[in-house]
Formats: C-alpha cells, structure tokens, sequence
C-alpha cells in the first residue's frame, strides 16, 4: 500500500505537468483545473471493473493490473518526456530534519482519525497518545522553520490572514465532500448492497465528475474563483439535504441525482482551489511553492479522513442516541410488538423446531431491524450536519465576496496578509 501510495503522488504530479504542458502560456492554468479533476476519476473508475475479472487470481490479479497500468504510464512518458525547465538548488541539509517531523506528524494523525471511529476515541488510549505525538511534532517543526533564515515553509505566509482563509474553506469543503465516500455507499451498505450493484450510480458520479471539472475550466477566471467556490459548497449542501430524507427502502437508484450532484461539486471546487492557491503563491515567488503544495496537500488529505472520522463519530453517535429512543418506545405488552415478534418467528418456522426458540429469534430479527432504522436516522442526522456544514461555508464565501467588493476590512485583519 506504501508503494501505491508513492506511485500515485508523483504519478498525479507529473499527470498535472503534463496537462499544463500541452496547453499555450495564456490557459495553462486549465490544464491545471483538468489534471486535478481528472485524478478524482480514479476511485469511481476502479469500482466500475467488474469484479469477476479479478475474483480467480485475487490480489495478485489486482497487482497485475495495476503494474499494467504503470507500465503503460511509465512508455507514454518515456516516448513523451517534459521539455526542459529551470532549475535551481531549492533544498538544504535542514530540510531533512523538517521534512521527517512532519511526515511522522502527519502518519500519526492519519492513523488516528483513520482508526478513531472504528475503535473508538475514549476506549484507545493510543489514539489520543498519537494525536498529542502529531501536535507535538508539528510544533517542533514550526519552531525550526520559524527560526530558519532560509525555511522550507513560509510559516509567515500560511498564517496570513488571506491564506488561512482559503485553508479554512478547502478544509471545510473537504470535510463536506466524505457526505459520499462514506457516508451515501455506508448508507447503502446497510441494505447488504455490494460493488456489482453500484456500477450505475458510479458511472453517474463519472459524467458529474467530468461535467465539474468541465465547468471549471470553461469559467475559470481569477475574480470568478470564490464564486465557483460557493456554487460548489452550494450544490453539496442541497445534495446533503435531500439525502437526509432517506430510509430504509432508498436504493442506489435514490440517489443518482445527489451523489451526481456531489461529484459535480468536487470538481468544480478542487480545481479552482487549486488555482486559488497556485496564484497566491506566484504572486509572492517560486520559493513559497513548497508551502502551497504542503498546505493544499493536507487540507485535501488530512481532511478528508477528518471528514469521515467525523462524519463517521457523529453517525455512530447519534444511532446511539436513535437507538435509544426507539427501545424506549417498545413497551414490553405492546400488541404491535407481540404481532411483530410472532410475524418474525413464522418465517423462522421451516426451520427452527422449538416454539421458545422461534420466538427469541423473532425477537432478535426485531432488535435487528431496530438497529437498522436506528443507523438510517443516525446517517440522516450526519447527512443534515454536512448539509449545514456546507451551507455555512457557502455563506462565509459570500461574506468574504461582499467584502472585498465594497472593500471592508476587518479589525482583527491589520498586518495579517504580510
């Protein structure tokens, strides 16, 4: 998995190159917009190979595939190698030191939120030494990059007050996005959906995919960026909303038109983000390159997995809360769950003998789908929390547009974009 992982980020590195290659000086910004939102095409891509093509060999088949894949990437770029560019010493000895404490900052905070939902935050006591280790780290490497004449990171740059705005939205809007890679297909999985059953819909999440990111390249324009920001935010937050009337007879076939919606707005906001901060950078030199990719890495990486640590913790919570509330309705006498119990152990009848048996059954299918309507009305709690969530941010980008329209400036925003 390490090995993927370090062939897909210098493989989307050089994906983004080569678009901004292919284009004249006055549009390479598009390429850049394409690159980005092709590289979302990935994940919907792989799940729609059909799974009987790798089921006989397993992994190996997978493995296969993938070498395929990079065999064929490595002869394109063999047969089309990027022109030459400039270059120039941009390293130093100490930059190793730093570059180590973030690495290992950033491992143990993915491996937390990662895991945290999964077994649980108050029941690990490792997930809060992880998250304790990371913060320390990053400390450590910010006094070392705060004291250096020459530092790797502009620490002065990504505190500013422009730049933790623009990290604060694509961090949010992020968070926002994990309303479908964990939460619309966990929603599904509760039905005992699987992959086969899915292809439609990712193939819909595709075209909404490629019609964002053709839609921001047609628009893209330097004082249109915060308005494609807010669209974005916009179109998940009315996704969200519809899916939080889901139940449990919502079916893949449900939700084509939001999850389509939500690809849509991961294009049409990861791109002009992108281009955000790329603008931001030059505008201040090559030299801040650095800071611009480790800062749009970690809102984009970090908060993705914050979203579904989130999202997740939030569901779960909440199911608990549903749960609950659900079992404090079922009272004991009540003939609605008498008839519901002996309903259950009929259709246990053909194959459990003992009338007593028959009937624990009957109530252990009952405190099934007990849980099961619990879990549907604890992921349309989350669903209305992302609906909200991207709904504030759409606001705060409309604050921030009337702001710098009319020129309004803050009092706590005095020598903060230095």
């Amino acid at each position: 998995m390490r090995e993927r992982g370090i062939c897909r980020g210098g493989l989307t590195t050089l994906s983004v190159y080569y678009m901004m290659q292919s284009l004249p000086q006055p549009i390479k910004p598009l390429g850049l917009v394409a690159a980005i939102g092709f590289v979302q095409l990935g994940t919907p891509l792989g799940h729609l190979v059909p799974i009987d093509l790798v089921a006989d060999g397993g992994w190996r088949t997978l493995a296969l595939t993938e070498l395929a894949i990079a065999l064929i990437a490595g002869g394109a770029i063999a047969l089309h190698p990027l022109p030459p560019s400039d270059r120039s010493k941009a390293f130093e000895p100490l930059d190793g030191l730093t570059l180590g404490l973030f690495l290992v900052a950033n491992l143990c905070l993915c491996i937390a939120l990662a895991t945290g939902r999964l077994l649980w935050w108050s029941d690990t006591p490792w997930l809060g030494i992880a998250i304790v280790t990371a913060l320390l780290l990053y400390s450590v490497g910010s006094a070392i990059e705060a004291n250096r004449r020459n530092p790797l990171l502009r620490l002065e740059w990504i505190g500013s007050w422009t730049i933790l705005r623009y990290a604060a939205i694509a961090l949010v809007v992020r968070l926002a996005l994990s309303e479908q890679t964990y939460g619309a297909f966990g929603f599904l999985g509760l039905a005992g959906l699987d992959n086969d059953q899915f292809h439609i819909l990712y193939a819909l999440i595709v075209v909404g995919l490629l019609l964002g990111t053709v839609a921001a390249a047609a628009s893209l324009a330097e004082q249109r960026l915060p308005y494609q920001v807010m669209v974005a935010a916009l179109v998940i937050a009315v996704a969200a909303w519809i899916d939080s009337g889901s139940n449990n007879l919502t079916r893949p076939e449900n939700l084509y038109l939001t999850q389509s919606l939500i690809a849509f707005g991961t294009t049409l906001f990861i791109g002009p983000a992108l281009v955000y901060g790329s603008l931001q950078m030059l505008h201040r030199g090559p030299q801040y390159l650095v800071s611009h990719v480790v800062l749009f890495s970690m809102t984009q990486n970090i908060g993705g997995l914050a979203g579904s640590a989130l999202f997740g913790t939030y569901q779960i919570a909440r199911t608990k809360v549903h749960a609950a509330a659900l079992a404090e309705g079922m009272m004991v006498g009540d003939p609605r769950i008498i008839e519901r119990i002996q309903n259950g152990a009929a259709t246990l009848s053909g194959h459990v003998g003992d009338p007593a048996l028959r009937s624990a059954e009957g109530a252990g299918l009952l405190g099934q789908a007990l849980t099961r309507e619990a879990a549907i009305l604890g992921f349309n709690d989350a669903f209305t929390m992302v609906a909200l969530v991207a709904l504030s941010t759409a606001l705060f980008v409309a604050v921030v547009i009337l702001r710098i329209k009319f020129n309004i400036r803050l009092p706590f925003q005095y020598g903060a974009s230095r």
